[in-house]
């Protein structure tokens, strides 16, 4: 019996319902609800958690709606829009975010390439090494917001005592009281906390290159440098991109490490974004023109992802 005659039995014995289905090509409809229904649960959660407070806010950035006031929502169009380009401290917000983002972004990266590169050898204790490195991921970021405050008080602090030691004189630095010093405390932090992730991102596309291409490379007479230029970054291109465009996202919203160890200050010198946009909807109940500022932060950070990405496809067309 052929396939097509076992076909026609197997109709056969099916509902007529499903049989006229299979007759006509077409799966039941059971079938086709099937995968639907079983990821029906997720979709709904996601529409509670995610989709719905998405459209309310974009709504809410429409009105005039502040909690201090009992007259409702007030219709006002792109005024909130307007009036943030408008905002200086929102400007400067931004400007501030940039330049605690940048620093921090570059260093860490760097830092964490460097320490992939280093532990891409064997050695023995190399496992416990990464582990002990890997420790800032595993800790929450107010916890270490909080550690790295009391270490930089000024009198008591652990930094100034260990600086007091080394150069032989007590200093009392007080690291969260300068504009300039306070910005750089954030960047270290934040150092700390995403290095260790690019090196474990960097070392495990470092231990996916296969050695038969550096092999190649080496019989061919190519030195260590251009086994670099050549083989180690062009194959280090998509996870390096992968885990920048996690660390961005991640830091454009920064809020709990300024929350915890400046409050935005001093003089607003650390006052980042999302810092100001909870201030102006939460603490100060301007709703309508915080979901505004937060729909602005989500279109710098798509651009800037979407910029990212088309520029490293680019790339890759040159190279090939």
């Amino acid at each position: 019996m052929d396939t097509t005659t076992k076909a026609g039995a197997k109709a056969l014995s099916l509902a007529p319902a499903t049989r006229a289905a299979l007759v006509n090509g077409r799966r039941p409809t059971s079938r086709r609800l099937a995968p639907w229904l079983l990821v029906a649960p997720t979709l709904l959660v996601m529409l509670a958690t995610s989709v719905f407070p998405l459209a309310y806010s974009l709504v809410v950035s429409f009105t005039r709606y502040e909690l201090a006031r009992e007259t409702g929502w007030e219709f006002v169009g792109l005024v909130n829009y307007r009036d943030a380009l408008r905002d200086q401290r929102f400007l400067a917000s931004a400007v501030q975010t940039a330049q605690i983002i940048g620093p921090a972004l570059v260093t860490a990266f760097v830092l964490g390439f460097a320490l992939a590169l280093l532990l891409n050898r064997p050695f023995g204790g190399r496992g416990l090494f990464v582990s002990l490195l890997a420790v800032p991921i595993m800790v929450a970021p107010t916890a270490g917001a909080m550690s790295f405050g009391l270490m930089l008080t000024p009198k008591y602090g652990a930094v100034n005592d260990l600086l007091s030691i080394l150069v032989g004189q007590r200093l009392l630095i007080d690291w969260l009281g300068s504009p300039a010093l306070a910005k750089l405390s954030v960047v270290v932090v934040q150092v700390w906390r995403w290095a260790p992730f690019y090196m474990l991102v960097l070392l495990a596309g470092l231990q996916a290159i296969p050695d038969e291409l550096y092999e190649a490379g080496r019989i061919d007479g190519a030195s260590p440098l251009q086994l670099f230029g050549f083989i180690t970054l062009p194959l280090l291109r998509w996870p390096a991109l992968v885990g920048l465009l996690i660390g961005f996202i991640d830091l454009i919203k920064i809020f709990d490490t300024v929350y915890i160890m400046t409050t935005g200050g001093p003089g607003g010198s650390t006052e980042t974004l999302t810092f100001y946009t909870y201030y102006t909807g939460v603490r100060f109940f301007h709703v309508g023109y915080g979901a505004a500022l937060s729909f602005y932060v989500l279109a710098a950070v798509l651009l800037l992802c979407v910029l990212l990405v088309r520029a490293s496809g680019r790339r890759e067309e040159g190279v090939a």
